[in-house]
């Protein structure tokens, strides 16, 4: 099942974005640049050190995949704690529900 949104919370009881961010998350990305639950400044997809000019197209991408780095983590943990669980259990599809809206997020997709 695909989702649009991150669960707020994981299976055994895990906090998505409690669990996951080093910034108050969950981070969204606008335009190229990173930004935290509160609208504070995390990064920017920039190219600063190099001379070749990256595309606005590249930078955005970039920044969306940086923005998930919460849920792509909080969806690690997820898969980790029920890796053994019976295929089709509840904890299995709740781990599937989170992965795919943190891969949603990464691609741009949500």
């Amino acid at each position: 099942m695909k989702t649009d949104a991150l669960p707020d919370t994981a299976p055994l009881g895990l906090s998505v974005t409690e669990t996951a961010s080093r910034a108050p998350g969950p981070w969204h990305a606008t335009a190229e640049y990173i930004r935290d639950k509160n609208g504070g400044m995390i990064g920017e997809a920039t190219n600063l050190w190099a001379n070749v000019k990256t595309p606005i197209g590249d930078r955005i991408a970039n920044a969306q995949l940086m923005a998930a780095a919460p849920e792509l983590l909080a969806a690690l943990r997820v898969a980790e704690a029920t890796i053994d669980a019976p295929p089709n259990s509840r904890a299995t599809q709740n781990a599937r529900d989170v992965i795919d809206a943190a891969f949603a997020k990464a691609e741009g997709r949500q």
